[in-house]
């Protein structure tokens, strides 16, 4: 049952020669060989770019489900194996600084990927986040692909390589918490912690985007969005430090 299930995914009569000769292309500039073009293909597939039918359809969604499993297990066993002293906290905190929207996104952006992407007619990945959000769940939905055809051991290879400057570059700079940043100063400022409150929940069960507001003395807020709760709980802390060092600048008169 599954090697007919693989044969049907490696079926790439139904593709033109044009995409086939452009996914080759994007095999060639990620370096790996894949032999499914057609799953390939559907990983690359935005929504608006088929019509659903019984609210199924051939795009990227179900293999960016797979692929975000794939990616944490790799990102896992990767800094398992090469951080032997690090405890569990800051491994989880190194893994999440490494599979979070904008790391994926700037990624998948340096490979190109958003060239390859299928839309719709009319549309246009022209909001900076809409842009940043596909081109990371497509990173992902590509990993599920390499998972599939090729299995854990060639796919944590790729993940290996694709990730290793990022790694080197979180060993260099280190993983900064905007959140324990923000506790501290807002409690030797104001005398006060600040406050987080869920404002919106955007997406099916198994692909979330949160928004997160925070709220600093009661007059300094700023809402954050992220891929789990916690993830836009650093991104609102992070906005509101910035806002904090600007009217600092101000007050001092820089």
């Amino acid at each position: 049952m599954l090697l007919s299930y693989l044969k049907s995914l490696a079926d790439n009569r139904g593709l033109a020669p044009e995409r086939r000769n452009q996914l080759k292309a994007l095999c060639k500039r990620l370096r790996v060989g894949i032999h499914s073009l057609a799953l390939l293909d559907r990983a690359l597939t935005h929504s608006s770019y088929v019509d659903r039918v019984n609210g199924q359809s051939d795009t990227y969604e179900r293999l960016e489900f797979l692929g975000d499993s794939v990616l944490n297990a790799s990102i896992s066993y990767l800094l398992f194996n090469d951080h032997p002293r690090f405890m569990e906290g800051k491994l989880s905190a190194f893994r999440s600084s490494l599979v979070d929207e904008t790391t994926l996104a700037e990624i998948g952006i340096d490979l190109g990927i958003p060239e390859f992407i299928n839309l719709g007619r009319g549309e246009r990945l022209t909001d900076i986040r809409a842009k940043n959000k596909v081109t990371a769940d497509i990173v992902e939905s590509i990993i599920a692909v390499l998972f599939i055809e090729k299995g854990f051991d060639y796919t944590y290879r790729f993940v290996d390589r694709i990730m290793r400057e990022h790694i080197e570059r979180r060993l260099t700079d280190g993983v900064r918490d905007f959140k324990t940043s923000l506790q501290k100063i807002s409690m030797e400022t104001f005398k006060k912690y600040p406050v987080y409150r869920i404002v919106g929940e955007i997406g099916p069960d198994h692909n979330k985007t949160f928004k997160v507001e925070v709220e600093v003395n009661g007059n300094i807020k700023a809402v954050g969005v992220g891929r789990s709760k916690k993830a836009a709980e650093q991104d609102a802390a992070e906005k509101v430090l910035d806002i904090l060092e600007k009217t600092k600048h101000k007050a001092d008169g820089r």
